[in-house]
């Protein structure tokens, strides 16, 4: 992974404008205003993205990093040729704007660049976060054609590719580990993985078996790594891998991969709300909203844009399209007459209500898009069986499959809220900071699923959703065979996955171990959110706890590492504090603790 320059800021840390926040004149940034910056007033300016190049432009000006220097606008703030606005979001929570760039250079975005600025309602700057990069000893136009590019890609993985059936592929600049920089194309949701990915899914051995020289395949404890280590055990439509390629456009290198995200088209909701009961999966009678037209009585809550169909069993692989309809029935109430949509539906609204009620999110692309939910699923099913032991967020919608009881009865995975919130979380990391699914970003990607997924299920159903020492931390409860879960935030190590940096996996599998080391940084959040002052209080509650990680999650670059996320998680706590600032030093040196105990140092 490329390795931009970083930049960051926040007014409260600035010694040169002190805790009140920066100021509009240029002046306070630096003794030396680059000329024609003088007479400008950012107030002035008629829009967010202006303000913001401006204070990027007037930081900037005191880096004298070429990387840094490369995006300086000499005379016009307002026209910083090397960033290109990619959105402005208000962040309700902080009452503040977030206004979000992509850097270029000569009209050819540069892999995993991004800048944030973050503007009081007044156009203040609060903060800054800049990964940028100096492009420099590289042709500007390439001397391999997209399809040739492919052509790598098949060699690589020694299969058919067909150009016509992907998504157009892009020019963008490349940084290697070397530091060399590649002009490259990025080919996207490439149907064929590396033989390291296609070949070893999941990583040989376990951190600490490696160091001990332990036998490949065996964990610290002896036992072998789960065939589908970090998910659920059934195979799943993501195991087909989907991969995006930066292909050097003058040589022909593969430079680097990593896994893709699938598009996804929505459904418009029906219009009108109507409140519906039944039982769900655990036996529960539950409420839940719906709709009726003329005829019945639909599994589609246009109050939060949730919709529920059937498969029917049908094969993903191979089935029909997804039905015109959601699920109905002719009456109100459902009795138990399909349990799996009933928690399917009702588990969808719990996550859609906590990212709206606690962290005032419009949905899982904070844009009001409708979540479809889809059970009674399967996957390349063995003859006459319908179990499917997976639940997937897959082309923008939840997926379910079922698993048969002690009884036979088929037992739906949409009963497990963590499962499904962990999942949904990955909706929102795409629409947001979209994570690269490679090495530490992929890592953080799991982490925060994890965390919001635990999170989320304690919300609902700890005995005090308040009191953190009545959660359950387990991810995927008894899903491993020997009743273990997928992953334990308090104590990673009970599934084998490090606690600590030191310990991390090295390796090419599981894509640089992303379920893994995902560890590390959930023990650094179970050590925030459980972590006590000198007179035994909680330093957090859930609810701020949550939000310090929703905004970090949000925010990062697409190929943060942990330094970056322990920083940025200090720098929107020293925001969401910034009123008491006494209080804001003490929930920073908190963070710092929970992330300095497993080894994770900016």
């Amino acid at each position: 992974m490329s390795k931009l320059q970083r930049l960051r800021y926040h007014a409260v840390e600035d010694e040169q404008t002190g805790p009140a926040g920066v100021s509009a004149s240029p002046t306070v940034f630096r003794g030396d205003v680059p000329a024609g910056l003088e007479a400008l007033d950012p107030t002035a300016f008629n829009s967010d993205a202006d303000a913001a190049r401006f204070y990027l432009d007037a930081l900037v000006s005191r880096d004298d990093r070429p990387a840094m220097r490369s995006i300086l606008a000499p005379t016009d703030p307002a026209n910083v040729p090397e960033l290109v606005l990619v959105d402005t979001r208000d962040s309700p929570r902080t009452k503040t704007t977030v206004v979000r760039f992509e850097q270029r250079h000569e009209s050819i975005p540069i892999f995993g660049s991004h800048a944030i600025v973050e503007l009081t309602r007044d156009r203040e700057l609060v903060s800054a976060d800049a990964s940028v990069g100096d492009v420099h000893d590289v042709p500007t136009i390439p001397t391999l054609s997209a399809a040739e590019a492919v052509e790598s890609i098949a060699d690589l993985t020694d299969s058919q590719i067909d150009l016509d059936r992907l998504p157009a592929a892009r020019l963008v600049f490349y940084e290697d580990d070397a530091e060399k920089w590649h002009l490259a194309w990025l080919i996207s949701d490439v149907p064929a993985a590396p033989p390291e990915v296609a070949d070893v899914a999941y990583p040989a051995a376990a951190p600490e078996a490696e160091a001990a020289g332990g036998a490949a395949g065996e964990d610290a404890g002896g036992e072998r790594y789960a065939t589908r280590l970090g998910h659920l055990p059934g195979p799943s439509p993501r195991d087909r891998p989907r991969v995006n390629y930066l292909v050097d456009a003058h040589h022909g290198e593969v430079l680097f991969y990593y896994s893709a995200a699938p598009v996804f088209n929505g459904i418009a909701p029906p219009p009108i709300p109507v409140q519906l009961k039944g039982l769900d999966e655990l036996g529960d009678q539950v409420a839940f909203w719906g709709n009726r037209d003329q005829q019945a009585f639909l599994m589609a809550d246009p109050l939060r844009r949730t919709q529920t169909f059937d498969l029917e069993y049908a094969d993903l692989a191979t089935g029909p399209a997804l039905p015109q309809t959601p699920i109905s029935r002719d009456v109100a109430d459902w009795l138990d007459s399909n349990r799996a949509a009933i928690s399917a539906h009702v588990n969808a609204q719990r996550v859609h209500d906590f990212y709206k009620g606690i962290l005032q999110r419009n949905g899982i692309d904070d844009g009001g898009m409708t979540l479809i939910s889809v059970v009674n699923c399967t996957w390349e099913p063995e003859q006459g069986s319908r179990d499917w032991a997976n639940a997937v967020w897959w082309d923008r919608k939840m997926w379910y499959g079922q698993m048969s009881d002690d009884s036979g009865r088929l037992v739906s995975l949409s009963r497990y809220l963590d499962v499904i919130a962990h999942e949904l979380t990955h909706g929102v990391i795409d629409f947001s900071s979209n994570l690269i699914y490679q090495g530490e970003s992929g890592a953080l990607n799991e982490s925060y699923a994890d965390i919001f997924g635990v999170t989320i299920n304690n919300w609902y159903r700890a005995p005090d959703r308040a009191d953190v020492s009545t959660w359950d931390w387990e991810i995927g409860a008894g899903f491993r065979a020997d009743g273990r879960p997928l992953r334990d935030m308090s104590d990673p190590t009970r599934t084998g996955d490090p606690d600590h940096y030191d310990d991390r996996y090295t390796g090419t599998g599981d894509y640089g171990g992303v379920h893994i080391n995902s560890g590390i940084v959930n023990k650094a959040a179970f050590n925030l959110l459980t972590g006590q002052d000198d007179e035994g209080n909680r330093n957090f509650s859930v609810e701020d706890a949550a939000l310090l990680f929703y905004l970090c999650m949000t925010r990062l670059p697409p190929g943060a590492t942990f330094a970056d996320a322990r920083a940025m998680m200090t720098s929107v706590a020293r925001t969401y504090y910034s009123g008491d600032l006494a209080r804001a030093d003490r929930q920073v040196a908190a963070i710092e603790a929970a992330y300095d105990a497993v080894g994770v140092s900016e």
